[in-house]
């Protein structure tokens, strides 16, 4: 996957890399349980985001399990964690400003409903 293809996922991507960040030693099904991604839509970002130099993955030698890795971000990947989080809190503060717009047209229309159903019980009285 690209680093474009990555930055369509960006925000599983991001919530991958911040788990990863946090809690390195997680299993790929705990990182997909924790992100609430399928197994293999986390192998597949993690495959990703080990093939664009953002992670780099290490086997426990001694471990008695085979299998358990650990996930390390790369300086590349702590770079793409700023990014993709700076979007993030411009996309997020951007649908804070419209819902903060639709709130006040809505609460408008509601009190000029309001209003002109009081009218019309004044009248009907």
């Amino acid at each position: 996957m690209t680093k474009f293809a990555l930055q369509l996922e960006s925000e599983r991507t991001l919530e991958l890399l911040r788990e990863i960040d946090s809690t390195p030693e997680l299993a790929q099904r705990h990182l997909a349980q924790k992100c609430n991604i399928s197994l293999c839509k986390t192998n597949f970002l993690l495959k990703s985001l080990l093939e664009n130099g953002m992670i780099k993955v290490y086997n426990f030698k001694n471990s008695k399990n085979k299998r358990a890795y650990i996930y390390m971000l790369t300086p590349e990947g702590t770079k793409t964690v700023f990014e993709l989080m700076h979007k993030f809190c411009e996309c997020k503060a951007r649908e804070y400003e419209r819902l903060k717009h639709d709130i006040k047209e809505f609460g408008q229309a509601h009190k000029e409903t309001l209003q002109a159903v009081d009218r019309v019980a004044r009248v009907s009285r």
